[in-house]
């Protein structure tokens, strides 16, 4: 099996929706809920989230990355500095150790049909490509 690791750029959205909220559901998180607040995703979106995260995936720097396993869109992991996420930054709970800048790792999907089939075995091993 061939696996792959993509940004998740504008041309890869649907790619995206597919893992992540394959039916469409407006009220679906849309994995936006620890990178924007209400008054953000009104700004990018008009309140709508879907748009949002539209919106996000086109910037220069991608809101995550796409798992790909012989071409077909399997995985999502919400990644990105932690500057970048304000739930992070924000947490009382979750403290920066040291001032090295890092990456988090917020969320991490493996769409329905792949789940228990050691989709993310590669992935933990480093051996998807980017």
């Amino acid at each position: 099996m061939l696996w792959e690791t993509h940004p998740v750029t504008s041309d890869r959205f649907e790619d995206f929706a597919e893992v992540v909220n394959p039916t469409r559901r407006a009220t679906h998180c849309w994995c936006l809920s620890h990178r924007l607040g209400a008054r953000d995703i009104e700004d990018l979106g008009g309140g709508d989230r879907e748009v949002a995260m539209r919106t996000l995936c086109g910037r220069e720097e991608p809101p995550g990355v796409l798992g790909y396993a012989d071409g077909v869109p399997v995985g999502w992991c919400h990644i990105g500095p932690r500057t970048e996420i304000p739930r992070l930054v924000a947490s009382k709970l979750i403290h920066p150790v040291d001032d090295v800048p890092v990456w988090s790792i917020i969320c991490l999907v493996i769409r329905g049909g792949p789940r228990r089939r050691g989709t993310t075995r590669p992935l933990i091993a480093g051996a998807v490509a980017y």
